[in-house]
């Protein structure tokens, strides 16, 4: 009478072929586990980099400039940090419910990277200074006259640009990516 089942040599073949299979089904899941997260991470990044720019935007179309008033100046000044562009720009802007203020943004070194700082400075004195965006590339701003662009504005220019471009890079995985802004102050320049 014969016996009914498998051989030794037949388990050690389907169990070394679940084991494949289920190792294979484990390191696909893992991967796209993997990337996933690396993708929410440089998502994340580069929501932060457009906000900053988003809120830098806003500021500069509400920016106010009063000829006679030296506190009113708008400055560009073109820098940079070991050959990276590194613009520092400064304004009176009333885009808050607190009423005017002035605003910085400036590259500051890190350790390892640069940080774009953003110096708020309230006209009662009060001033508060933060990280607007971390592990920066560079921060570039063009200001335009209505014929040409410049990389620096001084108060010698006695008005504010018709145009401000706005460039803000940021590393994500292996590559540089470029973030651009258009601007234009829609407050009259007061005289």
């Amino acid at each position: 009478m014969k016996q009914k089942g498998f051989t030794l040599l037949e388990l050690l073949i389907a169990i070394s072929l679940v084991a494949v299979v289920l190792g294979a089904i484990y390191s696909t899941f893992f991967l796209s586990e993997r990337a996933i997260s690396a993708y929410k991470g440089y998502a994340i990044r580069l929501y932060e980099a457009r906000r900053v720019l988003d809120l830098l935007s806003k500021e500069l179309k509400s920016t106010i400039y009063n000829i006679k008033d030296k506190r009113t100046a708008f400055v560009v000044k073109d820098r940079d940090i070991y050959g990276r562009q590194a613009s520092e720009i400064e304004f009176i802007t009333v885009a808050s419910p607190e009423g005017p203020y002035r605003v910085s943004y400036y590259v500051k070194e890190d350790r390892d990277s640069n940080m774009l700082m953003k110096r708020l400075i309230h006209l009662n004195g009060n001033q508060m200074e933060v990280i607007a965006c971390r592990d920066i590339e560079s921060f570039s701003v063009k200001v335009y006259d209505g014929k040409r662009w410049y990389a620096q504005w001084s108060p010698e220019n006695r008005s504010l640009p018709k145009k401000i471009e706005l460039t803000l890079e940021i590393k994500v995985k292996d590559r540089t990516v470029s973030l651009k802004e258009m601007v234009r102050p829609m407050i009259e320049v007061m005289r």
